[in-house]
């Protein structure tokens, strides 16, 4: 019998990277603080999150930020700056390389 459900299951080593721009001058945006939730299921039964790993980097001149997990299923981005609205991006983890650029809005 055939089971209709896909198992899912974290993603080992994986890194999560992006860019902050400008929604009006379409620049990078430095000094962003970018906090980065990481969930993951580790060995939960009912495939629900079991717990979550925190990163908080800021980003360098070009805008960029990167991270690194020992593993993940399901990743928040969170970005904080002055003078800027907050942004907020979600993904699942599909892949060990995740991109998460985000456009930020001038307050």
């Amino acid at each position: 019998m055939l089971s209709l459900f896909s198992c899912q299951k974290d993603i080992e080593n994986i890194n999560v990277k992006g860019i902050i721009i400008d929604s009006q001058t379409k620049n990078p945006v430095e000094n962003v603080e970018v906090t980065i939730i990481c969930w993951y299921y580790g060995n939960s039964p009912d495939q629900s999150y079991k717990d979550k790993f925190t990163k908080t980097v800021k980003t360098n001149h070009r805008g960029v930020y990167s991270v690194d997990f020992d593993k993940g299923a399901y990743v928040e981005v969170l970005t904080s700056v002055s003078n800027y609205m907050d942004g907020h991006e979600v993904t699942y983890v599909e892949k060990r390389e995740n991109t998460i650029d985000i456009t930020i809005v001038p307050k």
